[in-house]
């Protein structure tokens, strides 16, 4: 890694932490200054008179208002009615506390103490333990296993499933219960109308607060403690800090408004906020400030203050409803009042300090707190600006719709004859000047010469946008027609590479490092390094592809401006994205604070953006110039709470925790989901997955509800997992575990007697044809049985009856005949010959099988009983591990040994024959050897000659799948070889 890209992490890692370090509201600013949104009864508030604030573990802001109960998410409010136990009271929710276990205290109207736990109402104490019937309650404080109870009666305790009256009013030295709190020591504080008063830990009595003067006597309304133990004490007229030993009362005379003050807490950033009858009072470094209706707060009475566990501030009012402030925006102060509400087309600093802007009034320098304008009536060539940049001797360019000027020493000049609609400028790291106007790019070199482009020289057509240097010295142009590099004198148009296609390329930037940056409307973001380009679109995390503005911080951030505000993405990040190791930016957007609608950093002059030397950077916007510190960043840095809302199997509802087991449906599934985060919550990101059927994770973006159809019988886990506005995961999400239950044709009892019947189906068919070819072969032997019995019992007995005759006659004639005896000889010798082959094709029939299915030993039967009357030595030789081989084979290979022996006997007049019967592991080999006379295979007459040996041995051969080979000679002996694999 080079020593640029470790300086460059280092500095990233350098601003996050910065931000990380971030608090929420920014002590240096005001009201004013912040974000504030505003949730009325038109947007869904129960009532506009808000009385209480909570926050529970899981994210949710609770709302007791003067109409009900409601519950915010962030993005909706959801009413809340009472469920599984006496209806909450429907008009009025005057106190809302976190039970410690996740449950919410609510105190009604009508003196009824409810808990709400998982969505239910019910009552808050184990048991029968409970508040006496109709008991009203005016304090209550949530402490470890139990809480403290303030009513007319006295103090109440409630804990280990009881309820006692601790102390009761007619013997504690209080007159009544406005607010209880046990601090940190063990201490109990109760706040009365006749004062302050506190019980420490152990004792049996309280005794009264004692402070500087008599404030503590007065009527008090609020109790809050810090983290470091400091106690903020709210009373009529005065507020007052209890820090061990130390007591400090702010009273009028301090700065504290004259109004009736309601509660007090103190921020994360120490920051004190004191709601009042006079609006919402900050206390920081001893000075008060009160912030009203002109501050944005949509009511002066503040009835309820509260802090989010993401730092956002709360204020509820009388009769306004509730506002949140938030620290998420640009700010707007620093710009000429001037041009507030004014375009902007181009910002940038001076060698001097000075702050430059152009504007279609003008020229506007800020040197401090004076603003001077510059128009053609101070020498500008014409009241329309369109850039401005400063030059490299302490100069300033000014850029106008009628040509160039320069400002220099305090006066204004036109020291180049560029009469154009100048609209870009640019100096190269050399030195160059580079001035875009509607049709032509104009070049200065740091010696004076001058020299002009257009597209005569590959300059492609249109308005001149940006101009930049990339970190191999290459210069690049984008126009309205496209974009163009620099090749010597010429420019090539460049419309895709890398794989990438380029869109309507609106500015270009180059960072401190040498990196170009392209902003693309409709094409996201492009960054080109190292000689190649590289890209990202909202599809990998931008929050948008119209991108008009680009500059790069002190800390490794790179800011985009768009039609809709500003972003920032890390450019380590984007590293990670295109190289493949991480998924998606996370980009962090910006908002302005003035409140204003449709504030739009989408200029297209260059340089439209710009970093200061105190490290802000500046965007020049629809409606003025805006700002922002990027060291003062303030990032939300904790992940949201996941929160499976609703969730239905079959339209039967499923909770998270509990045995969720479905019969048989159709499988629809729908699940309601909510990253619960109160910063810019519509811009959270969600994804989910069903474990058991989705092969990857579902990017849901916003949207918070899940939906599946026919889902099949088993066992599932729906996991949802979300971001927050700054891209934070929270990766242990939120589960739902559900079993779907199988129709009986899917179980695997079912599918196991299917199983089971084709099994039995399977064998009786098997059965039944091995049956049926049983039959069919015994009936073919029977039926050769019965044509030998029967070629016996005829045609043998006739045959036998005529060679007897024969043998008679030739016995009786008398000697002079003997011609008629040798005839009758030669006669009787062809009926014992034919005799003889009649028994052997009867002995054929009768061989119904080769024997005992032992190959080896029917060939050597075979072999004994054809050659035992011959003159004739014949062997059979068994070769190999004898295995078992199909009957069809076995029987082929009988026949073509017999059918070898025969001729071997009666045509070969051979006096040796050798069998031989090789098994090898693949194969099985047949050869039948004899030392006869020998013939030509090839002249060998066939089956149209009438001899059918060979071809029915040819036939036999092929019928098994084997390969024949006949090797014969005249005097030479045959030997007719077999082989088939298998």
């Amino acid at each position: 890694m080079s020593l640029r890209r470790v300086l460059a992490t280092a500095v990233t890692l350098l601003g996050l932490l910065a931000a990380r370090a971030a608090t929420a509201l920014d002590p240096s600013k005001s009201l004013s200054e912040c974000g504030v949104k505003t949730w009325q009864v038109r947007d869904g508030l129960p009532g506009a008179w808000v009385r209480s604030l909570a926050q529970t573990p899981d994210g949710y802001l609770w709302i007791a208002t003067f109409g009900g109960l409601a519950r915010l998410d962030g993005v909706r409010l959801t009413r809340v009615e009472g469920k599984g136990g006496t209806e909450l009271d429907p008009f009025d929710v005057t106190r809302v506390v976190p039970t410690g276990d996740g449950g919410l205290w609510i105190v009604t109207a009508s003196n009824d103490l409810r808990c709400l736990r998982e969505g239910l109402s019910g009552e808050c104490f184990a048991g029968k333990a409970r508040l006496p019937k109709g008991t009203p309650v005016t304090a209550l404080a949530s402490v470890a296993g139990g809480a403290w109870i303030g009513s007319p009666d006295g103090l109440y305790r409630a804990a280990a499933g009881q309820v006692t009256l601790a102390f009761p009013l007619a013997e504690a030295p209080f007159s009544d219960v406005a607010t209880v709190h046990e601090d940190r020591r063990g201490r109990l504080w109760v706040g009365g109308r006749n004062g302050l008063f506190v019980r420490a830990k152990g004792a049996d009595r309280f005794a009264r607060f004692i402070g500087p003067d008599a404030s503590t006597r007065n009527p008090i309304s609020d109790i809050h403690e810090t983290p470091d133990g400091r106690l903020w004490i709210a009373a009529r007229n005065a507020l007052m800090r209890i820090a061990g030993d130390d007591v400090r009362v702010y009273r009028t005379a301090d700065g504290l408004p004259d109004a009736r003050l309601s509660r007090v807490i103190e921020d994360r950033d120490g920051n004190v906020w004191v709601g009042s009858r006079g609006g919402l009072v900050r206390l920081r470094d001893d000075r008060f400030v009160v912030y009203t209706m002109a501050d944005g707060l949509p009511d002066d009475t503040v009835t309820e203050v509260f802090e989010d566990r993401e730092g956002s501030l709360w204020v509820g009012t009388r009769s306004g409803g509730l506002a949140q402030v938030s620290d998420r925006t640009l700010s707007t102060k620093d710009a000429p009042a001037e041009l507030l509400g004014d375009r902007v087309d181009s910002v940038t600093e001076a060698d001097d300090g000075a702050m430059w802007f152009a504007s279609q009034r003008g020229a506007f320098r800020l040197a401090g707190a004076q603003t001077r304008t510059l128009t053609t009536l101070d020498g500008l060539p014409g009241n329309s600006v369109n850039a401005v940049l400063p030059g490299r001797d302490g100069d300033v360019w000014i850029g106008t719709a009628r040509g160039l000027a320069r400002w220099k020493a305090g006066r204004l000049d036109t020291p180049l004859p560029i009469t154009g609609n100048v609209n870009t400028l640019y100096i190269d790291r050399l030195g160059g000047f580079w001035v875009g106007t509607a049709r032509e790019l104009h070049h200065v070199a740091p010696d004076g010469q001058r020299e002009s482009f257009t597209d005569k020289d590959g300059l492609p057509s249109g308005l001149v946008l940006g101009t930049g240097e990339d970190d191999q010295g290459t210069l690049w142009i984008t126009c309205t027609g496209g974009l163009a590099r620099r090749d010597g004198r010429r420019f090539v148009r460049v419309a895709g590479a890398d794989g990438l296609t380029f869109g309507s390329l609106q500015s270009i930037h180059r960072d401190s490092e040498g990196t170009l940056w392209f902003a693309s409307a409709g094409g996201g973001l492009l960054r080109r390094r190292a000689g190649r380009f590289a890209a990202v679109t909202r599809a990998a995390g931008l929050p948008s592809d119209h991108l008009f503005q680009l500059v790069s911080d002190d800390i490794g951030q790179l800011w985009v401006g768009t039609a809709t505000g500003v972003f920032r993405i890390a450019k380590a990040a984007f590293d990670e994205v295109v190289t493949g190791r991480k998924p998606r930016l996370d980009a962090l957007s910006f908002e302005t604070s003035d409140r204003r609608q449709g504030v739009s950093a989408s200029r297209i002059r260059q340089p439209g953006a710009w970093k200061t030397r105190d490290g802000r950077v500046w965007f020049a916007t629809d409606q003025g110039a805006m700002t922002i510190d990027p060291a003062r960043t303030r990032a939300n840095t904790l992940p949201p709470p996941v929160v499976i809302e609703d969730a239905t199997v079959d339209g039967r509802p499923a909770r998270p925790g509990d045995a969720n087991r479905f019969p048989p449906g159709p499988g629809t599934l729908e699940f309601h989901y909510a990253g619960v985060t109160l910063i810019e919550a519509h811009k959270a990101r969600h994804r989910y997955l069903l474990e058991g059927f989705d092969p990857r994770w579902t990017e849901a973006g916003p949207r918070r509800a899940a939906y599946y159809t026919n889902i099949p019988p088993g066992n599932y886990r729906f996991r949802v997992q979300a971001s927050n506005a700054d891209g934070v995961w929270n990766e242990t999400g939120a589960t739902l575990a559900f079993a779907l239950a199988p129709h009986f044709y899917r179980t695997p009892w079912f599918y196991g007697a299917c199983a089971l019947a084709l099994a039995a189906l399977a064998f009786w068919l098997h059965r039944a044809r091995v049956l049926s070819l049983r039959e069919r072969y015994l009936a073919v032997f029977a039926e050769r049985g019965r044509v030998a019995r029967e070629l016996h019992d005829t045609l043998l007995q006739g045959m036998s009856a005529v060679n007897m005759h024969l043998h008679a006659v030739r016995t009786r004639l008398p000697p002079e005949a003997e011609v008629a005896r040798t005839q009758l000889g030669a006669v009787q010798d062809l009926v014992t010959q034919s005799l003889e082959d009649t028994r052997h094709f009867v002995s054929n029939l009768r061989e119904q099988d080769t024997g005992t299915g032992d190959l080896g030993v029917a060939l050597a039967r075979l072999a004994r009983r054809l050659c035992e009357a011959q003159p004739v030595t014949c062997q059979v030789q068994v070769l190999g591990a004898v295995r078992h081989l199909p009957h069809d084979v076995q029987n082929e290979l009988f026949r073509i040994t017999q059918e070898a022996l025969v001729n071997a006997l009666k045509h070969a007049d051979a006096r040796r024959i050798d069998v031989r019967l090789c098994y090898d592991k693949d194969s099985v080999k047949l050869s039948v050897t004899d030392d006869g006379r020998g013939f030509d295979p090839n002249a060998a007459p066939g089956a149209q000659a009438g001899h059918f040996g060979l071809t029915g041995v040819r036939e036999r051969t092929a019928r098994i799948g084997a390969v024949l080979s006949i090797n014969s000679a005249p005097d030479r002996g045959t030997t007719i070889e077999v082989v088939r694999s298998g």
